[in-house]
């Protein structure tokens, strides 16, 4: 994870108190052009109003994006919800944005995406407005302007968004090796997503075994299951760098029980 060296452990450990399952705010990506960061976190205990407050947890963000524009990838209702249970979202002000409003995505929840799984049109809205979100954050970044993503938990659309972005990005700079396929698509170095997603995805935690209900066999597991990761490569698909039939090997592996992708974090893999 990267965070600034002018914040303590202490003042982390204090910010992760004030987010959902801990996951406080890092960088994902610095823009080599314009310095502008995209970073993630779970929402704040906010609260209703944005009447609860953590001061490490503002300084955290502070020192991690300079006057960031908040992206939340829900629906402003969503987050209302979330706001009568303790949670909620950041009011930017406190976080150092001149940017008053809260951004919102209205991506499809892991409930969303699973009841569009058998219905073709219903899915590709769910990809398209994916990829929407993602151009948007891309636009902020290439104009300069520091984001913070998260959702609900920091563990679905948050690294849906962030992978996207950092692909856009990688392909606009030209940071990526390029070329042309037989068939004519364009293709982007694979190390560089197989490295988004080891970073974005395993590392930070994406529930790969909840969500592709591995060991499911109760109605709250399956309640849980959702495509996420499905979702996410068939949005890549579509920005039509890499090669499908990498991508389709990439969705069958995350199914793999002894493969990388395997359990919810790090310590389940131990």
């Amino acid at each position: 994870m990267i965070v600034p060296v002018t914040v303590s452990d202490t003042v982390i450990s204090h910010a992760a108190k004030f987010r959902s399952h801990g996951r406080f705010p890092v960088a994902s990506f610095v823009h080599p052009m314009t310095g502008a960061v995209l970073a993630r976190s779970s929402q704040p205990a906010s609260g209703l109003a944005g009447m609860k407050r953590s001061a490490q947890d503002e300084y955290l963000v502070k020192q991690t994006v300079n006057d960031p524009v908040i992206v939340d990838a829900r629906c402003m209702s969503s987050a209302m919800a979330n706001a009568l249970r303790g949670w909620g979202t950041e009011t930017p002000e406190h976080y150092g944005s001149t940017m008053n409003t809260i951004v919102y995505l209205n991506l499809a929840n892991i409930h969303g995406t699973r009841e569009a799984v058998n219905d073709l049109s219903k899915w590709q809205a769910t990809v398209e407005r994916l990829l929407v979100g993602a151009r948007v954050v891309k636009d902020y970044i290439l104009n300069g302007r520091s984001v913070l993503v998260h959702c609900s938990d920091g563990w679905d659309r948050t690294p849906q968004l962030t992978s996207l972005v950092e692909l856009m990005l990688l392909k606009e700079i030209g940071s990526a090796d390029s070329g042309d396929s037989s068939d004519g698509t364009s293709t982007v170095n694979t190390d560089k997503l197989l490295d988004i997603i080891a970073r974005e995805w395993i590392i930070m935690g994406h529930r790969f075994t909840t969500r592709h209900a591995m060991f499911g066999n109760n109605l709250k597991d399956m309640n849980e299951q959702s495509p996420i990761f499905k979702q996410f490569i068939d949005a890549v698909r579509l920005l039509d760098i890499y090669d499908p039939d990498f991508l389709t090997r990439l969705v069958y592996e995350s199914y793999d029980p002894k493969g990388p992708f395997f359990g919810d974090c790090d310590r389940d893999r131990l």
